[in-house]
């Protein structure tokens, strides 16, 4: 059974408390890892609460979800995978992402694989029970051993 929010504040909540810890701003975010796992519901107000902080901004949304799936590690699987992409200086596509919802028209999409625009990354989860958290991480490029 899935208890996922059906309104955007709280998720948008969550990630401005991890910004505040972190002692950043939406705007110093380079790249954000969604929740989004292809449930409309969920997209939907992921995509409207990325829009309240990053809307029309330069900063790169993706998911791994359609990569790995939905389950109980999909939140560290995708922290792992920020490190990971981000210390090889790269942004992976939304895997399977096909049609977006509208909600998330004033996004940056990756719909293919780019250059990371920079370290700081926010991780969304959602777990199916309605637990939400947000993390801020710092990606470091990795320099090949020569650091």
């Amino acid at each position: 059974m899935n208890a996922w929010p059906d309104r955007p504040e709280p998720l948008t909540r969550t990630m401005q408390l991890a910004l505040d810890d972190a002692g950043l701003t939406a705007r110093d975010v380079d790249v954000v890892y969604a929740s989004a796992n292809a449930a409309r519901g969920l997209d939907c107000v992921e995509a409207r609460a990325l829009a309240a902080l990053f809307g029309g901004s330069r900063t790169v949304i993706t998911s791994i979800k359609g990569a790995i799936g939905e389950s109980g590690m999909s939140g560290s699987a995708a922290c792992a995978a920020a490190l990971a992409c981000g210390a090889a200086g790269r942004v992976p596509p939304i895997a399977g992402l096909a049609e977006p919802d509208p909600a998330a028209s004033p996004l940056r999409l990756a719909k293919t694989a780019i250059d990371a625009p920079g370290p700081i990354v926010l991780v969304n989860s959602v777990a199916s029970g309605g637990a939400l958290f947000s993390v801020v991480l710092r990606a470091t490029r990795d320099d090949g051993g020569r650091g």
